[in-house]
């Protein structure tokens, strides 16, 4: 059952997401999201509770640079702190959790209907490819949602509805990433299940490829003027990869630990469509470019952990595919941007959904570390 400081907390998730793609500060959007935060931490397993209530006074205390948009956009250590602590948030709630919880993440794809002629801006304060990568998360979600769960078609059909207007969306806006990141998300997600369960995969594989090329070809006979190539911003991102690449090799220690976060205008400034390349448009290079080997190594440890949670047998249907649909879709995005990390919402959800990996089934309590008496969680 819906407890009430759930019912307190969880509509300020479906509040931001509205406020995010609505023509209106990105800042009221992110301080709906980081009420939600304080308040999930402090509310968190009671086994973690006291650990958790040092993490919300952090944030508190660091609050500021996050709702002010101080930061040195759109990459920088506080990016990667709310990453952290959304994650910690959201570790090890129930299944039954998660099903309360994700229903929250959809309304804000209504706001798909609003969708004009292309190209469409959800959010023109926020940006067009930042709403597009919204708009993608959302819409694993639903699907997720609406696949994962035994419901009737009447309460199916509402999660799959959405799910729609998300691809309506995304395709309006023209954010090539996150529309082929979605669908190949989903497309790697039922893949995993069907390995999972013995069932072939070469055979849906192939019929996934064929049907996209299929749909490339109906758009340029057709001349849609949907997802196509823009050389001009293709070849730009090239030249930024290739600066991007080399910045750890350019002296003063860089290899090691890169060239930093707080230096956004110093490195790289090639110019697309008349304004400069601020960042590397792919978050490895991102990561390589302002950690260097240090970064990778941080890289190399989280990966040991994801896969280690995707690879698990806890949880559920609901839960795991939620983690990996969420997880896939950030990963293949990064290729190509680094939309994620230039609002907190985004980073927020992204965050805690990718925390659907380490979902208790709820029936067995943990156990408090340094404790010998078990814990219920939330």
């Amino acid at each position: 059952m819906l407890n009430r400081s759930e019912l307190l907390r969880d509509p300020l998730l479906a509040l931001a997401g509205v406020l995010y793609l609505l023509p209106l500060p990105p800042a009221w959007s992110t301080a709906a999201v980081l009420a939600w935060l304080v308040l999930q931490l402090l509310d968190g397993p009671v086994g973690d509770r006291r650990r958790h209530w040092v993490l919300a006074a952090l944030l508190l205390a660091l609050v500021r640079p996050w709702v002010r948009g101080e930061m040195p956009h759109p990459v920088s250590t506080d990016d990667l702190l709310l990453l952290a602590l959304a994650f910690v948030a959201s570790t090890g709630l129930t299944v039954a959790r998660w099903q309360r919880l994700l229903p929250w993440l959809l309304p804000p794809l209504a706001v798909a209907l609003l969708a004009g002629p292309r190209p469409w801006t959800p959010n023109p304060l926020a940006g067009v490819n930042q709403g597009a990568y919204l708009l993608g998360l959302l819409t694993v979600a639903a699907a997720v949602w609406t696949t994962s769960l035994p419901l009737p078609l009447a309460r199916r059909w509402p999660g799959a509805a959405l799910g729609l207007l998300g691809l309506w969306g995304m395709w309006r806006t023209g954010s090539r990433a996150c529309l082929v990141a979605s669908l190949l998300a989903g497309l790697a997600v039922l893949l995993a299940e069907r390995s999972r369960r013995g069932r072939p995969v070469l055979r849906p594989l192939l019929l996934a490829i064929g049907a996209g090329l299929a749909l490339l070809g109906l758009k340029n006979l057709l001349g849609h003027p949907g997802i196509g190539i823009d050389w001009t911003s293709d070849s730009g991102r090239l030249q930024g990869y290739g600066c991007w690449a080399g910045l750890p090799f350019s002296g003063d220690n860089r290899l090691l630990w890169g060239v930093g976060f707080h230096r956004p205008g110093a490195f790289c400034q090639q110019p697309i469509h008349g304004s400069p390349f601020t960042h590397a448009h792919n978050l490895y290079l991102q990561l390589w470019g302002n950690t260097g080997l240090l970064g990778l190594l941080a890289a190399a440890l989280l990966a040991v952990l994801l896969i280690g949670l995707w690879r698990r047998d806890g949880g559920s249907d609901l839960s795991r595919r939620l983690g990996q649909a969420v997880l896939v879709y950030t990963l293949l995005q990064g290729c190509f941007d680094v939309s994620m990390l230039h609002w907190p919402l985004l980073q927020v959800l992204t965050a805690t959904g990718v925390a659907a990996l380490t979902a208790v089934d709820g029936s067995a309590p943990a156990v408090d570390p340094g404790s010998s008496v078990p814990s219920p969680r939330t």
